[in-house]
């Protein structure tokens, strides 16, 4: 679990069906009013009940079935969720904050989410065969993930500048699989997109941002990587 940027009633959660979600929690005139949003993975296929035990039909949108006599196709195990985290607010402001960035490790692939303006995908990163360890070892059922987020750069003494010509630095994702490490900069790319009035039929240039990444390193452990945390902007372990 975790919370979303800098709201005490947004969080994400996953599990290892590989099944992620955003709740943000709220009440609408004193009445609990939450709204739940499944951001990863899919829902189990749940065959039909018996038919001779007769079960009444439930109207719900989360499938249900009886444990004593019927049983769900078992998850495929590429699916689960070895770490998640979203991108926690930094010492300095950075356009990525806007979007409300979560990322999520799987054993087959990195995925990067946002969650505004409108919840997507923003990247992916599929991992190599092999990499981290074989496959089949245990390897494939390690991963571990951790932000460093946007701060001032420090100057040359050490200390973080307050210049106001100085921008802040770019959020950095450090991930593992088994024993391969990976360092990607995380940053907003701004480009130009020709949108139609549907109205007016008239079109405008309009400055749209999304995100992107940017490769910075990879290193090789001698041993799997169980945990992973950053001391400083350059240093994690």
């Amino acid at each position: 679990m975790g919370f979303v940027a800098g709201r005490h009633t947004a969080i994400v959660s996953a599990d290892d069906h590989g099944l992620a979600f955003f709740h943000s929690l709220g009440k609408v005139l004193f009445v609990e009013a939450s709204d739940i949003l499944r951001i990863l993975g899919r829902y189990p296929e749940v065959p039909h009940p018996s038919a001779s035990l007769k079960t009444p039909l439930v109207s719900s949108s989360v499938p249900t079935f009886s444990p004593a006599t019927d049983a769900p196709q078992r998850r495929r195990a590429r699916f689960t969720v070895l770490s998640m985290a979203p991108l926690p607010l930094g010492t300095a402001p950075h356009p990525t904050d806007a979007y409300n960035v979560v990322a999520l490790l799987t054993p087959t692939k990195l995925v990067v989410i946002g969650l505004k303006p409108t919840p997507r995908t923003w990247f992916k990163c599929p991992r190599e065969i092999d990499e981290g360890g074989s496959w089949k070892s245990r390897s494939k059922w390690i991963g571990t993930l951790a932000w460093f987020p946007s701060v001032l750069a420090p100057s040359a003494n050490g200390v973080a500048s307050q210049a106001q010509n100085e921008k802040p630095t770019t959020p950095v994702l450090a991930f593992t699989w088994g024993s391969s490490l990976h360092l990607l900069n995380v940053q907003e790319t701004r480009i130009k997109q020709v949108l139609k009035n549907s109205k007016t039929g008239k079109t405008a240039d309009v400055d749209i941002g999304t995100v992107t990444y940017e490769k910075l390193n990879k290193w090789s452990a001698g041993d799997d990587v169980l945990a992973l945390q950053w001391l400083n902007q350059n240093v994690s372990i």
